[in-house]
């Protein structure tokens, strides 16, 4: 029996509920771990590890604009140490968390590369 493919928000929603796991995901769509892989890479071209990874630090901006703690924030998306959160944030938005939050909340003159971040 063919599964009907999702929507982009569908994926993204299951990816929160999922708490950025794959097995939990490959669960949540009743589906293996090696299933979840051909479908994640078909709608996205990715694995579903790097897929997840990139669905959790998109939701880290607006974590860190509600919580306003680079700490909280990085605890409230699974990450085990800020570090961690830390170095994959700047990996992503080329800035770190609280030069992100910095801008963010307090509207700050900067580099253009920054306010497309926050605009984004």
């Amino acid at each position: 029996m063919a599964r009907l493919p999702i929507t982009q928000q569908e994926w993204e929603r299951l990816a929160v509920l999922a708490e950025y796991a794959p097995a939990k995901l490959a669960a949540l769509r009743a589906v293996s771990l090696r299933q979840l892989e051909r479908d994640v890479k078909r709608q996205f071209g990715l694995t579903p590890r790097k897929w997840l990874d990139k669905q959790r630090i998109v939701a880290a901006k607006e974590k860190l604009i509600t919580l306003r703690s680079v700490k909280c924030a990085a605890m409230e998306l699974g990450f085990k140490q800020a570090s961690h959160f830390c170095r994959q944030f700047k990996l992503e938005y080329n800035l770190t968390p609280s030069q992100f939050l910095a801008t963010a909340v307090n509207g700050a003159v900067c580099r253009p590369e920054i306010r497309d971040v926050v605009a984004g």
